[in-house]
């Protein structure tokens, strides 16, 4: 059986791929969001695994967070809000001047590209 593939930028979308976008834009990050999305049988339930690339310039390499969910448009809320998670993580001190400072980072004395 042939599985389901979508790519897409989510630029109608709000909610977190919104917030995801307009942080990028705050902390003057050339780049966009590209999501990338699977749907496969899991037992008898079809599920989406979304996941999400940052291609930025001032990025030591690419960035991506993966999402699992029931349905296509849950998965790219998902992977957006865990791809927000890692930019709070990686940029605290633009965080503590944003929204994203109510987000908590992925681990909360280390940078992403450390990990």
């Amino acid at each position: 059986m042939e599985s389901a593939r979508c790519v897409t930028f989510c630029e109608e979308e709000g909610g977190f791929p919104m917030f995801l976008r307009e942080t990028l834009q705050w902390f003057n990050l050339v780049g966009h969001p590209k999501y990338h999305g699977r749907m496969f049988l899991d037992g008898e339930e079809h599920k989406w695994l979304e996941r999400i690339y940052l291609e930025l310039t001032h990025a030591p390499k690419r960035w991506w967070s993966t999402a699992v969910a029931y349905e296509f448009r849950d998965a790219c809320h998902m992977a957006a809000y865990e791809m927000l998670r890692v930019l709070s993580s990686t940029y605290r001190t633009l965080s503590r001047t944003s929204p994203m400072k109510f987000f908590p980072p992925v681990k909360k004395t280390t940078p992403r590209w450390l990990q």
